[in-house]
């Protein structure tokens, strides 16, 4: 036989069959289809993803203005593993009120596609009906409702994700019968108070649930039927009251917004396997007691962001194998305790946005994050090897002293302060190549006397206290030969202390309420008397 001939049919028989298979593409076909339909592809369907038959996989449907038909043609394809269906909505151009433009209605099908349910090989499911906007702070969500039978889906299926949607008792008893769900993730969702979100429990193989922006209101809910679920997030609304005390493989709890009674936190510090723990924006800390933890050696991450905690909470320092603590936007004042030091293992370290802090900076040799506020009494110990050039000093994640210098500030800000009951407005301090203190900025009221102690602070360039009801500066204060800048901002004085006269390198001095220029000996002293908007130019590192 002729090899040539031979090789002419093959390479037909596989041309033609390269041109069969892109003349199969789905993708293509339902490009096609929409082109015919004046539709823009690309607006409607972000991803479309073929298997190498050709037969689409994975779908990213973005509904702008689909009609019903279009939908069930584009979701006709029983190959679907993967799909997104989102309805989308676009916004008006002119305003409906000073923060905001209203939806413009949709020019199609808007409802929950029924052939879904049709799809024999779905495994992953995204269902998104995206009509939400805030309105200067108040957020504004329409839900829409999925019709019963709608979820009676594809057994093969393993994660789905509801959002802005309004479920039925019917619904969620349909949920229930997915047998191979892992993750369930409802958003924004609505439903039946008598109902939402019972029969999830049933949910045997649920690994991971989301329940976000729920609403439960008046109303206990047991979960404990979730045998294999490891992961739980649930914020909520409203008060509710809830029962988790038997979920033993659970190693992951995300609490947001919720109203907690002392049982809850009983259940939730019994569980053993807890690994990462948050509760976020509760708001009653008298009833978070890391000490009744089961198992603390297990827990490895640890958030309590807006909790309203007053003190950093004693037994932190007991949870060896603690890699996250996150204490953000609590009310906390006080010393950061050196024993956190001590556990090695801790990685990201949070304490921004308290009342005020003072104390070491954390050393732990495995520290890669920090945050602390700007207007902390923090310092950097000297012979700390914290890497900060991944904490970006310059952007407020770590103090800005060194301990060199850390008693007298300590002497000059506190000692009165608590002996008065007052509340530091502002402190900053900056060190030099050094590590000595070179600007020393604090504003709060009722501090009258300046320590004498101020005498140690050799280095000091630049000085600013504001609003400090300052009557008089002592004569110590006249041994600190390197200041070059002086701001009196806003204080009791009567007159220009005499003791500024021994400042030889004195630059700057603003002092707004004495209007006099005062000729002072000894030295040659510029006076420039300016309001505080003006004070920012006149300090320079």
């Amino acid at each position: 036989m002729n090899l040539k001939f031979i090789f002419k049919v093959l390479s037909f028989s596989l041309a033609t069959s390269f041109v069969f298979a892109a003349e199969k593409n789905n993708c293509n076909e339902i490009e096609n289809y929409l082109k015919k339909k004046s539709l823009d592809y690309k607006e409607n369907i972000e991803k479309c993803v073929t298997n190498s038959q050709g037969k689409v996989e994975e779908l990213i449907v973005r509904n702008y203005a689909l009609q019903k038909e279009d939908v069930k043609q584009i979701l006709s394809y029983n190959s679907i593993k993967n799909l997104t269906y989102a309805v989308e909505f676009k916004f008006g151009e002119e305003q409906d009120s000073l923060y905001s433009n209203p939806f413009l209605p949709h020019p199609g099908y808007i409802k929950f596609p029924s052939v879904i349910a049709d799809l024999p090989e779905l495994e992953h499911l995204n269902f998104e009906y995206d009509h939400f906007r805030r309105i200067k702070y108040t957020p504004e969500v329409e839900v829409i409702k999925i019709e019963n039978e709608y979820l009676k889906l594809s057994k093969k299926l393993k994660t789905l994700t509801l959002s802005e949607v309004k479920l039925t008792k019917e619904n969620l008893v349909e949920l229930s019968k997915l047998s191979n769900l892992e993750e369930l993730l409802i958003h924004d969702a609505m439903g039946n108070e008598k109902y939402f979100p019972n029969h999830i429990e049933k949910l045997k193989s649920l690994k991971q649930l989301y329940l976000e922006n729920s609403h439960c209101k008046g109303t206990s809910y047991n979960f404990n039927g979730l045998d294999n679920l490891e992961l739980f997030y649930f914020k909520i609304s409203s008060a509710c009251d809830i029962d988790l005390s038997k979920l033993n493989k659970l190693s992951e709890l995300n609490l947001s917004h919720l109203t907690l009674t002392s049982n809850n936190y009983k259940e939730i510090f019994s569980l053993s396997h807890l690994e990462e723990l948050i509760i976020y924006c509760f708001g009653n800390s008298d009833k978070i007691d890391i000490k009744s933890l089961k198992n603390p050696d297990k827990l490895r991450k640890f958030n309590l962001k807006e909790n309203n905690l007053l003190k950093i909470p004693e037994a932190i320092p007991t949870l060896k194998n603690i890699e996250y603590i996150n204490l953000d936007s609590n009310i906390i004042y006080g010393r950061l305790p050196e024993s956190l030091n001590k556990l090695e293992k801790l990685k990201y370290f949070n304490i921004n946005e308290n009342k005020n802090i003072i104390g070491k900076v954390l050393t732990n040799k495995n520290i890669e994050e920090c945050y602390y506020s700007s207007y902390y009494d923090l310092c950097v110990p000297k012979d700390s090897k914290v890497n900060y050039s991944t904490s970006q000093i310059e952007n407020e994640k770590t103090p800005f002293k060194t301990c060199e210098d850390e008693k007298v500030i300590e002497e000059i800000i506190y000692r009165q302060m608590i002996k008065l009951g007052e509340d530091i407005t502002y402190v900053v301090c900056s060190a030099n190549k050094q590590g000595k203190a070179k600007d020393f900025e604090l504003h709060y009221k009722s501090m009258k006397i300046v320590s004498k102690k101020i005498k140690y602070l050799k280095n000091l360039e630049n000085i600013n206290f504001e609003s400090c009801e300052i009557e008089d500066l002592p004569n110590e204060f006249g041994e600190l030969e390197n200041l070059k800048s002086l701001i009196l901002y806003d204080n009791e004085l009567t007159k220009l202390p005499e003791v500024i006269a021994k400042l030889k390198n004195l630059e700057y001095l603003i002092n707004e309420k004495q209007k006099e220029t005062t000729e002072l000996k000894g030295i040659s002293l510029i006076t420039i008397e300016k309001w505080f908007e003006d004070i920012n130019t006149l300090i320079e590192e």
